[in-house]
C-alpha cells in the first residue's frame, strides 16, 4: 500500500497543477524548485527506510527490561516467561510497523521534507505533520468525520507516537542499564496512552468512540470511500479542501496507529501486571519468585498503581475491556485482583529474606519508593453495580498505602547494614525528607512509628542535633542573627519535631540530645535580630518530647514512695538555667496570649504552634518539680496561663490545663470560690456579714474552671499524651491522700508517732499502690464495709514481712493491723474503680478542702450558687455593694452544664443526701445543698417579658444545665419535675429573648424524652400554643427544638398527639419540611410519621390523618429529602412515607409522584457510601470504628424503612404495573439486606406483587412487552419470567414475544440496561436474561413433568427373535453362520497393536435389519476368501469399536439391551457416545440411535463432563440430530449455569455457555411452551367435548 501511494499522489498532483495553474507552462524557477523538492523527498524516503532498518535491529522494552534484569539478578520476573515476551513482542512489532508505515507515507507531504531527512522523533514528525493550518488538520475536518473525532483523534496520534519513542528508547543497545528505572518508564509510557484525555469539553461517547475497535474500522472504511469517491472523479472536490488522496491516506494510518498502539498497551499491560497477579496466591515472599524484599514491595507498589490507573476512568476501562485479552468487567477484576493481593501480601517482610548486598537499583528503587509515598494516591475502585465514573474507595486505598509503607520501612529495618542504602541515606537529603514527610502526612500511627523508627536506626535524631548544636555555636560567636544559619537552624529543629512528636512514650536513648538541644535559649539573651520566638518554640517541643520519653525516671521515683516529685534529665538542665529559660518561656506565653483575634485568623496555626509548645514544656518542667513550680510562679506565669485559657482555643487551652494541673494551681482555683462569705445570724433570718466578693476574681476562676472541664481533645498528639501522664499523676495523688488521711485517723487510735505514720503510709504506697501484688488480691470482702467489718476482716495479710518492711517494733504490731486492712482495702477501692484519664475526673475527686480529703469540685461551685441565691433573696446586693452576681451565677451554671455533660458526673451532681467526710469550714451547710434546687430558683426569677439581660442569660444558663443533667437519666428527670423545674421552664417559652426561649425548649425536650409524667406536666403547664406558635418561627434554631419538644411528646402518647393535633400542628409541621435547617427537616419528617400511626385506642371522632398529611402537600417534600445527601434526612424521609404508604388511598399517589426510585436506590444503600459522607462530616473527631458503626445502623434504618414503604405501595394493584416498569421488582428479587426483619419485609412485598400479576395487570404488560419502548420491554419481560402462572407463561412468551425479547437480550451486545446484579446490597446475578429463562422452564416443568425432555415415540424395530428359535442369541456359536471381527486398541497406548475380536451370529437374525447392514454381509456372503470352511462367513469390520458392536448385536437379537450393558454405565456413554451415534448411523440402526438417546438421559450424568466435552457433546448431537439429547444438554446447561462462587469464573463460564448453547436454549424453552400449549388446549377441548356431551344428555 506505502509503494503505491506516492506515485498515485504525484500523478494527482501533475493533474491538479496542470488543470488548475494559471499557466499551462512552467518557468525555469518552479523547475528548480520542483527538482529539489524531488532530491529532498528521495533524501527522507531513504532516511527513513534507513531509521525503520535501523530500529528493527533492536529489541522492544519489555524483552531489552527482562534480559537487564536477568543479567543484573540471575532471575526472571513474574512476567518473563516465553509466552508473554513472545506476545509483547508481536504487539510491538505491530505497532511499530504502523509507525513505519505512517512515516512511508509522510514522506510525500512537501512540508515535512526537511524533518523527515534529520533524526527526529516520530512525536515531533506527528506534531509537524498535523499542525494547525496543514491539510492533515484543516481545522480537523477530516472527510466525512466529524470534526470533534477528528480532532482527538490528532491529539491521540501525538500521544502514541510520544509513548512509542519513550518505548523505543528502552529497546536500545546504549540506553542505562537501570532494568528497574526502565521498567516504571515502560509501564508509565503505557498508562499515559491508555488514560489520555487532552480534550476535556469532547463528550464522552465521543471520545469513547474514537479508541473503540469497531468505531476505528468505520472511519477507515469511511475514508477509503472517501478515496474511491477522489479516484473516481479524478479530481479533487472542494470538500476535500486541497487534500490528496495521500493525505488522506494518512488520516486512514493515523487510525491504524491508534488501533495497534491501544492494542499493544492494553495486552501488554494485562500480561506484565494484572496476569501475574493471578499467580501471586500465597502470603509468603519466596526467593525464586523475589530475589529481594525491596524488590517485592518495589513490584507490589508498581503492579497495584498500575492496575488502579487503568480503571480510574470510565473510558480508560473501555479501553481495557475492548484491547486486553481479559473478558468481562474491568472494573471488578481490579477489585478482585487488589482485594486479594492485599490479603495475601504479608504485613512485615519475613527474615528468611535477606536483602543482597549487590542490589543498588533495588536500593534506589526503595528511596525513589520512599519519596513518592507521602504523595501516593492509590485508587482502589469502589465495589458497586453501576458506576459510570469509578469513585476511590478511600478506606481500603489508605489501607493498601498504609501497607506498602510499613513493607518499605520494614525494609530499611532489615537493610541497615547495607552500605549502598546507608550511603544514599547519608548522601541523599531528599530520602530523610521523604521520611519525614510520611511522618508529616500518613495518617497511620503505626506507619509513623516503624518510619520514625528507621530513622532512628539509621541514627538521623543524632546528626540533626549535633547540626542544631553546630549552628548554634555558629551564631552566638558572630553575637547576631544570620538568615542563612537561621533558616538551616530552623529546618533542623523541625525535622526533630517531626520525628519526636509523633509517641514520644516510645521514644528511648534521646537523653544525650537535651545538651545539645538547651543551648538554643542563649540565642536571645546573647545575639541581637531574632525575628520571633519559632526557634524557642520549637525548642520547647523538643524539650517536652524528650521529658515524655524519660518517663522511666519518673516510675522509679514512685517506687521510692515518692509521689510528689519527679526528676528528669531535662528537669535538671533546665533547672540550671532558669534564669534564661524562664523569662523566654514567659515571653512566650505572653506572646501567644496577646495575640489578638485578627492576627489569630491569619497565622492561626503558627501561634498555634507555639503556644502548644511552650505550654507542652512548661507541664514537663514543672511536673512534681516543686523547685521549678515555685520558680515559675514567681515569674507570673499564672496568670499568662488563665489569659491563655480565656482565649478558648481548643490547642492552646488543652495545653493550659495540663500545665495547670502540673502546677497543682486546679486546687487553688477551686478554693478561691469559698473566699465568698454571706453569714447569717442565728435565727437565720438576715445576712449579718458580706465579705470577700471580688468579681472579677471569681468570674476569671470560674471561666478557668470551665475551659479545665471542657478538656476537648486536641488533634496534636503531643498535648494529649502530656494531659495523660498528669492525670495518671494525680490520679496516684488522689489515691495516696486517701490512704494517708484513712492511716491518720487510725494511728490517732493508736498513739502512734507520726514519723511512723508517714514512713509506714511511704511503705504501703510503695507496695500497695505501684506493685499491686497478691497482697491485695489476697483481700476478702468489698471496698465499702464499715469500721466493723475492716476490724473483723481476716485476711491472709503476711503482716510480719510487710512489718519488717517498715521497720515497726513488734510490740505495736498489734495496733498497725487495722491500719494495714485499712489501706489495703482502700488500694483495692481505687483499682477497681474507673480510672481518672480526664481533667474533670481529677477535678471531680481533688482536695479542696485543704484537709486532705477528697472533696472535689461540686461542692464549693454550689457553695458559692448559695451564698449568691441569698444574697438576691435578701436584696442586698445593691445594698452591700457586691455587683456582677449574675455573672457568677451564669458561669457557675455553665460549670455545672459541663460537669453534667459527662453522664458519670450526673449523679454526682444530683444525689439524694448530699454529704461530705470532712466539710470545709464556710458560712453554708454543704449537705443541705441541691444542684436543682439552686438552678430552679434562677429560672423563676426570670420573667418571660423581660428582654435580653444578665437575668436572661442566668436563666439561659440554667435550662441548658438542666439539659445536661437530665440528658437520658430519668431518675434525674424525676426529681428535677419534682423540685418544680418544668413551669418555670414552660413559662419561659415565651420569653422575647430569642436564646433563652431555645433553651427552655431544649430543656424540656430532654425532660419530655421517655417520661410520661413528664410529659403529661408539660402539656397541663400550657406549653402546646407557644411550642406550635415556634414551630412557626423563622428562626430555625427555634423551630428545630419546638418541633423536637412536640416530638417527644407525642411519642407513645395518643391523648397528647390527640391535643396537639386538635391545636393546629399539622400544618406547620409540614412547612418545616421546606426549612433550611437539616435538623429541623428531620425532626419535622419523623413527627409526620408518628403522627401518621393510628392512636391507640382509636377514638370514634378521630380522623386518619394520613389523609390530611398527604392533601396538604407534604409527599413532594418528604420525596425531595429522599435525594439529600444527609443520611438521617433520607432516613427520616422514608420512615414518614413507609406510614403514610399503609393507606389505601395515598399509595397510588406516593407511587406515581417520584418516591419509587428513591426508596429502591435506599434499598441498595452501602456502609462505604455513608461512611464517606460521615468522615466528610466529621467535626468531632469519631474514631473509624464509632464511623463504621454510624454507618452500619444509618444503612440497617434506611433500608428497612425503604422496605416498609415499598411494602405498603405493593398493596395498591394499581402501582404494580409501574413497579415493574421501573424495575422494581428485579431489584426487590436480587437485594440482600442487612436485618432479618428488613429481608423478611421484603420477602412480603414480594408476595404482594406476585398476588397482583392476574387480570388488567397481567394485560396490561403483556401490552408492555409487545409495544412498550425497549427498556419498559425488558423489564417487562423479566419480571413476568419469575412471576407468571404456568397457564400463562404460553400468552405472553409466545403470543406477545416475550420470548424474543429474551433472545434479544441474551444473543444480542445491546440490552436496554446490563443484565448483572452483583456488589453492594444485590445479590450476585451475573445474567439475569439466563435466570428468566431457568424460571420459565422451571415454572412449566414444575407444573407438568412431562414437560421435561421428551422422548418421540419409539421406532418401529423388528427384532431378530421373531425369526430365531427360542434361546439363541449371537454370543451361542451354536449354528452361527456369521462372524464379525472388530479389532481392540489399549486405550492408554492405541499405537499398540490392536488384539482381534470376534462376534458369532446368524444371519437369518438380520433378516429385518437395515439395507447398510445387509449391504455389508451380502458383499461378505459373495467374496470366496471370506467363507471359512466350515461354512461360516467372516465379517471385518476394522473400524467399529468392539464394545459398541456388542452393544449393536445386542439390539438386533433383542430390541434392547440386558441390564449389564456398558450402555447402562457412565464411564461408557461418556466415552463412546460419539462413536455409538456414527456407527448407528453408519448401519442405518433408528431403533439403536433412540435407545442411546434415552439411555444416555437415563444414566448419563453432564456434571461429569467438562465444559469443552459438553460443548463437543452439543454439536454431536446437533449433526446427528438428536433431539432429546440436544434438549437434555441444554436443560443441564439452564439448571447449573451459575454453579461457582468466583465472579470472574463465572462470567467467563457464562459467556461461552451463551455462545455455545444460547440459541439452542431459547429454542428449548419455546419447545417447552409450545408442548404446554399443546396440553393446555388438549385439556380444554377435552373440557368442550366433555360439557357438549353433558348437555346432549340433558
Amino acid at each position: 500500500m506505502t509503494t503505491a501511494a506516492v506515485p498515485r499522489g504525484s500523478k494527482k498532483r501533475r493533474l491538479a497543477h496542470a488543470t488548475g495553474g494559471k499557466d499551462d507552462e512552467v518557468d525555469d524557477e518552479g523547475d528548480a524548485a520542483t527538482t529539489a523538492a524531488s532530491t529532498a523527498t528521495t533524501a527522507a524516503v531513504k532516511n527513513t527506510k534507513k531509521q525503520a532498518k535501523t530500529s528493527e535491529t533492536g529489541e522492544d522494552a519489555w524483552s531489552a527490561i527482562a534480559r537487564r534484569r536477568q543479567l543484573e539478578t540471575s532471575t526472571s520476573g513474574l512476567a518473563d516467561d516465553v509466552e508473554t515476551l513472545e506476545a509483547c513482542r508481536n504487539d510491538f512489532a505491530a505497532w511499530s510497523a504502523s509507525m513505519r508505515d505512517m512515516r512511508m507515507l509522510l514522506s510525500g507531504c512537501d512540508w515535512l521534507t526537511g524533518l523527515l531527512s534529520s533524526e527526529a522523533s516520530y512525536e515531533e514528525i506527528m506534531e509537524a505533520a498535523f499542525m494547525k493550518g496543514k491539510p492533515l488538520h484543516d481545522d480537523a475536518q477530516w472527510p466525512s468525520i466529524k470534526s470533534k473525532v477528528s480532532s482527538y483523534a490528532i491529539e491521540l496520534i501525538k500521544a502514541c507516537a510520544k509513548a512509542f519513542d519513550s518505548l523505543n528508547a528502552i529497546g536500545k543497545d546504549d540506553v542505562e542499564d537501570d532494568w528497574t528505572k526502565n521498567e516504571r518508564s515502560a509501564a508509565t509510557a503505557m498508562v499515559r496512552l491508555l488514560t489520555f484525555r487532552k480534550l476535556p469539553r469532547v463528550p464522552v461517547q465521543d471520545k469513547d468512540m474514537v479508541t473503540a475497535p469497531k468505531q476505528i474500522e468505520s472511519y477507515i472504511s469511511t475514508l477509503r470511500e472517501e478515496i474511491k469517491v477522489e479516484e473516481s472523479t479524478g479530481g479533487i472536490r472542494s470538500t476535500c479542501k486541497g487534500r490528496t488522496i495521500l493525505h488522506v491516506e494518512a488520516m486512514i494510518q493515523a487510525f491504524k496507529i491508534i488501533k495497534t498502539s491501544m492494542e499493544c498497551c492494553a495486552r501488554t499491560l494485562y500480561l506484565r501486571f494484572l496476569k501475574p497477579l493471578h499467580t501471586y496466591t500465597r502470603g509468603d515472599i519466596q526467593a525464586k519468585t523475589f530475589p529481594s524484599n525491596i524488590y517485592f514491595v518495589c513490584w507490589a507498589n508498581l503492579t497495584v498503581n498500575v492496575a488502579c490507573d487503568l480503571c480510574a476512568e470510565r473510558f480508560t476501562r473501555q479501553r481495557m475491556e475492548a484491547y486486553a485479552p481479559h473478558k468481562g468487567d474491568f472494573q471488578q477484576l481490579i477489585r478482585e485482583l487488589t482485594d486479594k493481593l492485599y490479603v495475601n501480601i504479608p504485613s512485615n517482610i519475613p527474615e528468611a529474606i535477606k536483602y543482597e548486598q549487590s542490589g543498588k537499583y533495588w536500593s534506589r528503587d526503595l528511596v525513589e519508593l520512599v519519596q513518592a509515598l507521602p504523595e501516593l494516591k492509590i485508587t482502589i475502585p469502589v465495589r458497586q453495580r453501576f458506576e459510570h465514573k469509578v469513585r476511590r474507595d478511600i478506606k481500603s486505598s489508605e489501607k493498601f498505602q498504609k501497607k506498602l509503607a510499613r513493607l518499605a520501612f520494614d525494609c530499611i529495618g532489615f537493610s541497615t547494614s547495607n552500605p549502598v542504602l546507608i550511603e544514599l541515606s547519608e548522601n541523599d537529603e531528599n530520602f530523610t525528607n521523604a521520611i519525614i514527610e510520611v511522618l508529616k502526612k500518613f495518617k497511620s500511627h503505626s506507619v509513623k512509628l516503624i518510619a520514625r523508627d528507621s530513622l532512628l536506626k539509621l541514627n538521623r535524631h543524632l546528626k540533626l542535633a549535633l547540626e542544631v548544636s553546630k549552628i548554634t555555636k555558629q551564631i552566638i560567636q558572630a553575637e547576631t542573627a544570620d538568615e542563612v544559619l537561621e533558616t538551616k537552624l530552623s529546618s533542623a529543629l523541625t525535622m526533630l519535631s517531626v520525628m519526636f512528636t509523633i509517641d514520644s512514650k516510645e521514644l528511648a536513648n534521646t537523653s544525650s540530645l537535651v545538651p545539645l538541644l538547651i543551648n538554643v535559649f542563649e540565642l536571645r539573651n546573647k545575639c541581637a535580630g531574632l525575628p520571633n520566638f519559632d526557634i524557642e518554640a520549637q525548642v520547647c517541643s523538643l524539650l517536652a518530647c524528650l521529658a515524655i520519653g524519660q518517663n522511666r525516671e519518673n516510675l522509679r521515683a514512685q517506687q521510692e514512695g515518692n509521689f510528689n516529685f519527679v526528676n528528669t534529665t531535662v528537669q535538671t538542665a533546665v533547672a540550671q538555667r532558669i534564669d534564661s529559660i524562664g523569662p523566654i518561656v514567659c515571653d512566650l506565653l505572653r506572646h501567644v496570649r496577646s495575640t489578638t483575634i485578627s492576627r489569630v485568623k491569619k497565622n492561626k496555626h503558627k501561634v498555634e504552634q507555639i503556644g502548644v509548645s511552650v505550654l507542652a514544656a512548661l507541664a514537663m518542667f514543672t511536673r512534681k518539680n516543686e523547685e521549678l513550680q515555685r520558680a515559675f510562679k514567681d515569674l507570673g506565669v499564672i496568670d499568662l496561663l488563665l489569659g491563655i485559657l480565656e482565649r478558648k482555643d481548643v490547642h492552646c487551652s488543652r495545653g493550659a490545663s495540663a500545665a495547670i494541673l502540673a502546677m497543682g494551681e486546679h486546687r487553688q482555683l477551686l478554693r478561691s470560690l469559698y473566699e465568698p462569705t454571706a453569714l447569717m445570724d442565728d435565727a437565720g433570718e438576715r445576712i449579718t456579714d458580706v465579705s470577700g466578693w471580688n468579681i472579677d476574681a471569681l468570674r476569671r476562676s470560674l471561666r478557668a474552671i470551665a475551659e479545665l472541664i471542657k478538656d476537648s481533645p486536641s488533634s496534636l498528639m503531643l498535648v494529649d499524651q502530656i494531659t495523660e501522664l498528669i492525670c495518671e499523676d494525680w490520679q496516684l495523688i488522689i489515691i495516696a491522700d486517701f490512704i494517708r488521711d484513712d492511716i491518720t485517723r487510725h494511728t490517732k487510735v493508736a498513739g502512734i508517732s507520726s514519723r511512723k505514720c508517714e514512713e509506714f503510709t511511704r511503705k504501703l504506697l510503695r507496695r500497695e499502690v505501684i506493685e499491686l501484688d497478691s497482697l491485695v488480691d489476697s483481700l476478702h470482702g468489698e471496698p465499702d464495709m464499715t469500721v466493723k467489718e475492716r476490724n473483723n476482716l481476716d485476711g491472709n495479710l503476711d503482716v510480719d514481712r510487710l512489718y519488717e518492711d517498715c521497720d515497726v517494733d513488734v510490740d505495736v504490731n498489734a495496733h498497725y493491723f487495722p491500719i494495714v486492712k485499712s489501706g489495703c482495702i482502700l488500694v483495692k477501692y481505687f483499682k477497681n474503680r474507673a480510672p481518672l484519664d480526664e481533667i474533670t475526673d481529677i477535678l471531680m475527686e481533688v482536695d479542696t478542702s485543704g484537709r486532705g480529703a477528697s472533696v472535689g469540685v461540686i461542692p464549693p461551685l454550689l457553695t458559692l450558687m448559695q451564698k449568691c441565691r441569698r444574697l438576691h433573696e435578701n436584696n442586698l446586693i445593691e445594698e452591700k455593694q457586691v455587683p456582677g452576681i449574675a455573672d457568677i451565677e451564669k458561669e457557675a451554671c455553665y460549670v455545672i452544664g459541663l460537669l453534667a455533660g459527662k453522664t458519670v458526673n450526673q449523679n454526682k451532681l444530683v444525689r439524694q443526701e448530699d454529704a461530705l467526710e470532712h466539710p470545709p469550714s464556710s458560712d453554708v451547710n454543704v449537705e443541705k445543698i441541691d444542684v436543682v434546687s439552686e438552678l430552679v430558683p434562677l429560672l423563676e426569677r426570670c420573667h418571660p417579658s423581660q428582654g435580653s439581660g444578665p437575668t436572661a442569660s442566668v436563666a439561659r444558663r440554667a435550662a441548658d444545665a438542666i439539659t445536661n443533667l437530665a440528658h437520658e437519666n430519668n431518675r434525674i428527670k424525676n426529681i428535677i419535675r419534682e423540685r418544680g423545674a418544668i413551669p418555670p421552664l414552660v413559662k419561659l417559652l415565651d420569653a422575647k429573648d430569642a436564646k433563652l426561649k431555645r433553651s427552655a425548649a431544649s430543656a424540656l425536650r430532654t425532660l419530655a424524652f421517655k417520661n410520661g409524667e413528664n410529659k403529661n406536666q408539660i402539656v397541663e403547664h400550657g406549653a402546646l400554643p407557644s411550642l406550635i406558635f415556634m414551630v412557626r418561627s423563622a428562626d430555625p434554631l427555634i423551630h428545630k427544638e419546638a418541633v423536637g419538644v412536640i416530638g417527644n411528646l407525642v411519642h407513645s402518647s395518643a391523648h397528647i398527639k390527640r391535643r396537639v393535633l386538635d391545636q393546629g400542628a399539622l400544618q406547620p409541621v409540614i412547612e418545616l419540611l421546606k426549612s433550611t435547617c437539616a435538623e429541623s427537616q428531620r425532626e419535622a419528617a419523623l413527627l409526620l410519621g408518628q403522627f401518621a400511626a393510628r392512636l391507640d385506642p382509636p377514638g370514634q371522632s378521630d380522623p386518619d390523618y394520613r389523609t390530611k398529611i398527604v392533601q396538604r402537600g407534604a409527599v413532594q417534600s418528604l420525596i425531595k429529602m429522599l435525594h439529600h445527601r444527609d443520611p438521617g434526612l433520607r432516613e427520616m424521609a422514608a420512615f414518614a412515607l413507609g406510614r403514610l404508604a399503609q393507606l389505601g388511598d395515598n399509595q397510588v399517589g406516593i407511587c406515581h409522584s417520584g418516591a419509587l426510585q428513591p426508596l429502591l436506590c435506599l434499598l441498595g444503600s452501602e456502609i462505604e457510601d455513608i461512611a464517606d459522607h460521615i468522615r466528610s462530616t466529621n467535626t468531632v473527631n469519631k474514631s473509624e470504628d464509632d464511623i463504621e458503626n454510624e454507618a452500619k445502623r444509618f444503612v440497617e434504618n434506611l433500608q428497612h424503612n425503604a422496605a416498609f414503604a415499598l411494602y405498603g405501595l405493593a398493596e395498591n394493584k394499581d402501582n404494580i404495573p409501574k413497579m415493574i416498569i421501573e424495575n422494581a421488582y428485579m431489584r426487590l428479587r436480587n437485594c440482600s439486606l442487612l436485618v432479618p426483619t428488613s429481608e423478611q419485609c421484603v420477602t412480603k412485598t414480594v408476595k404482594r406483587i406476585e398476588e397482583k400479576i392476574k387480570d388488567d395487570v397481567l394485560h396490561y404488560l403483556t401490552y408492555v412487552i409487545g409495544n412498550g419502548k425497549p427498556l419498559d420491554r425488558q423489564r417487562s419481560t423479566l419480571a413476568l419470567a419469575f412471576l407468571c402462572k404456568p397457564v400463562d407463561m404460553p400468552n405472553v412468551f409466545l403470543t406477545h414475544g416475550g420470548l424474543d425479547v429474551i433472545a434479544d437480550m441474551l444473543l444480542k451486545d445491546n440490552p436496554a440496561e446490563p443484565l448483572h446484579y452483583s456488589g453492594g446490597s444485590s445479590k450476585l446475578v451475573v445474567n439475569i436474561a439466563m435466570e428468566a429463562l431457568r424460571a420459565i422452564k422451571r415454572t412449566m416443568c414444575t407444573s407438568n413433568e412431562d414437560l421435561h425432555v421428551v422422548m418421540p415415540p419409539r421406532p418401529s424395530t423388528p427384532t431378530a427373535v421373531e425369526n430365531l428359535p427360542r434361546n439363541w442369541y449371537f454370543k451361542d456359536p451354536e449354528l452361527s453362520d456369521i462372524t464379525f471381527t472388530c479389532t481392540e486398541h489399549d486405550k492408554k497406548d492405541p499405537s499398540k497393536p490392536g488384539t482381534p475380536n470376534s462376534f458369532s451370529a446368524h444371519r437369518i437374525a438380520f433378516a429385518h435389519a437395515s439395507n447398510e447392514f445387509l449391504s455389508i454381509i451380502d458383499k461378505a456372503v459373495q467374496d470366496p476368501s471370506k467363507r471359512m470352511p466350515n461354512g461360516v462367513v467372516h465379517v471385518e469390520l476394522e473400524d467399529v469399536d468392539g464394545e459398541v458392536l456388542q452393544c449393536m448385536l445386542d439390539f438386533i437379537y433383542t430390541g434392547t439391551v440386558d441390564e449389564l450393558s456398558p450402555l447402562n454405565e457412565q464411564e461408557f456413554l461418556q466415552d463412546k457416545y460419539l462413536l455409538i451415534l456414527e456407527h448407528a448411523t453408519r448401519f442405518g440402526m433408528v431403533g439403536f440411535k433412540y435407545l442411546f438417546e434415552k439411555l444416555f438421559i437415563e444414566h448419563a450424568d453432564l456434571a461429569c463432563f467438562s465444559m469443552d466435552e459438553r460443548i463437543a457433546l452439543y454439536a454431536t448431537a446437533q449433526s446427528y440430530d438428536c433431539k432429546s439429547l440436544q434438549e437434555f444438554i441444554l436443560e443441564h446447561a439452564l439448571d447449573y449455569f451459575d454453579r461457582t462462587d468466583n465472579i470472574q469464573e463465572l462470567r467467563t463460564h457464562i459467556s461461552n455457555i451463551i455462545s455455545a448453547f444460547g440459541q439452542g436454549m431459547v429454542t428449548y424453552v419455546k419447545s417447552v411452551l409450545q408442548r404446554a400449549d399443546v396440553v393446555a388446549e388438549a385439556g380444554a377441548n377435552a373440557a368442550h367435548v366433555s360439557l357438549d356431551a353433558d348437555q346432549m344428555i340433558d
